[in-house]
């Protein structure tokens, strides 16, 4: 029986062998392309298995459309490297041709083969160019065809040197980041036709500024720029759709009476201007064209106090409802409610900020006020701000030895009395960075003694009191019955000084990011490695 069953199995069994045709070479042929066939079809089934198991992880079930979102806050090669995790990845990658129109040079040059591949899944989409810079000249390298062939598609290009000139058309390109070469003195004008040039920034390298053709502009930036105070007025003024000016270390060798004279014209479209490291006399001349706009934001950055002392003449007229003071970076917002004005003092005392100015802003018109880091403003000053309805600000007591902070030249009966509109008063009290040996900050007693003023003058409880206390938060726990007999709500927590500061205006960035901005890429994600993964 054993042996009958045993003949029927192999009997049953299928002949796998291939018939030899006798000749060997043959026979190897075939086997191999049965081989390769096998190898095929199971590479083929691999991949759809590997497609199946990757689109059961959480990361595949975002659109395509956030995918390709996320992709583009990598760096140059993110787009090769995600093409290469998993079918959905490269799909997303692949169909969002803007991943692909960005072609940054300015850290390592890019082969050929490598651009042509960028340029073709770009498609129809415009490119962003960031070209290289070689120091110390600051030059470009040489322009292959193929360079070209990318410049006149571009929409967008930064680092462009001087010495690179450019005589075809660019008729897409929109924004240009123009760098002076400085083995040159008085770089030639590029004779590139650009149409639709709309942002436009030049980094002259303390070279004569360059006739500017494009009338249409939109940005204007100027940086180691020489020009005469007429000639400048009179290109802003040609300019009758910029939006954005932005001047820093401009120079000049000229008188600047002809300017004065000419300084009545401005421009009404200007919606961002931003003067940095300028000489005092260009902000005497730039000041009255270019704020006469209640609409246009302004933004000084200087070493000199005369400079403040010249925008408080020009700008006087403006009222601001609200103030913002960092001490701790010498800089003040100013609120307008149509535009806004932000100082920054580098290297000057940061209480020169506050100094007179209610002598040049109208004090009447500001109902809010907030400062961190800095000294408390006395009662007097404060009272000059009559209207004045919240008051924000952080407190730290000075260690030992230093002059003594205290917080009650700030909060007493003289506030109760200068500012009757106060309805909100928020106070952080922050340990000392310094030393932890300090005087005491006296915080109860002098709220107490405001808080009883104010009832005692007003015939009315405070409306709002709100303390964040890192130094003591629980000495404030046998106090509560007497504070809520002084006022309508008074919290203890957390407080941010500045969540009401409006954010001014970034600056149209021309260049990419420096590299110290760069994280290093996270690992490709190749989906589960195991069932327990999936």
């Amino acid at each position: 029986m054993t042996e009958q069953r045993s003949t029927d199995l192999v009997s049953n069994k299928s002949d796998t062998r291939l018939e030899h045709s006798g000749d060997a070479w043959i026979d190897q042929a075939r086997l191999d392309a049965s081989v390769d066939g096998l190898e095929r079809t199971f590479q083929h089934l691999l991949a759809s298995l590997k497609r199946e198991r990757n689109k059961l992880s959480g990361v595949s079930l975002l659109p395509w459309e956030t995918l390709a979102r996320i992709f583009s806050f990598g760096d140059q090669l993110t787009p090769i490297r995600v093409s290469a995790v998993c079918h959905t990845w490269r799909t997303a990658a692949i169909n969002e041709l803007s991943l692909w129109a960005k072609v940054d040079m300015s850290r390592r040059p890019l082969p050929e083969s490598l651009l042509q591949l960028y340029v073709q899944r770009s498609g129809i989409v415009p490119l962003t160019v960031h070209l290289q810079l070689i120091s110390p000249q600051r030059i470009n390298p040489l322009f292959t065809g193929y360079m070209v062939h990318i410049i006149q598609r571009a929409k967008s290009i930064s680092n462009l040197s001087t010495s690179s000139r450019l005589s075809f058309q660019t008729p897409t390109l929109q924004s240009l980041h123009l760098v002076a070469d400085d083995s040159l003195v008085n770089p030639p004008q590029h004779s590139a036709i650009c149409p639709s040039l709309l942002h436009l920034s030049l980094d002259y390298n303390n070279n004569l500024l360059p006739f500017i053709p494009a009338q249409r502009l939109r940005t204007l930036h100027l940086a180691r720029v020489k020009v005469s105070g007429p000639v400048m007025l009179r290109t802003i003024a040609s300019l009758h759709f910029l939006e954005e000016l932005c001047l820093e270390s401009v120079v000049t060798d000229t008188s600047f009476e002809d300017a004065i004279l000419d300084s009545t014209s401005g421009t009404t479209t200007l919606r961002s201007v931003y003067l940095i490291n300028l000489r005092s006399i260009w902000y005497h001349i730039l000041l009255p064209t270019l704020t006469n706009s209640v609409a246009t934001n302004l933004f000084i950055h200087s070493r000199a106090t005369d400079d403040f002392k010249l925008y408080y003449y020009h700008r006087q007229n403006l009222p601001a409802s609200a103030l913002y003071i960092n001490f701790a970076d010498h800089s003040m917002t100013l609120d307008h409610d149509s535009c806004l004005t932000k100082l920054y003092l580098s290297l000057i005392d940061p209480l020169f900020l506050f100094t007179g100015l209610t002598t040049f802003v109208p004090a009447e018109s500001v109902i809010s006020l907030a400062w961190t880091d800095g000294h408390p403003l006395p009662a007097p000053t404060l009272g000059e701000f009559s209207s004045l309805n919240r008051l924000s600000f952080t407190f730290s007591p000075s260690p030992v030895g230093d002059t003594q902070k205290r917080l009650d030249s700030a909060i007493n009966a003289d506030l109760a009395t200068l500012c009757p509109h106060l309805v909100f008063l928020k106070i952080h009290l922050c340990k000392s960075i310094i030393s932890s040996i300090t005087y005491k900050d006296g915080a109860e007693d002098a709220l107490a003694s405001f808080l009883g003023s104010w009832t005692d003058l007003h015939e009315r409880q405070f409306p709002l009191l709100w303390i964040q206390d890192d130094i003591k938060p629980g000495r404030w726990a046998d106090l509560m019955q007497t504070f809520y007999a002084l006022v309508d709500s008074f919290e203890l927590g957390e407080i941010d000084i500045m969540e009401n500061s409006p954010k001014f205006p970034d600056q149209r960035r021309f260049l990419p990011d420096p590299p110290d901005s760069i994280r290093r890429p996270a690992r490709p994600f190749r989906g589960p490695t195991s069932t327990r993964d999936l």
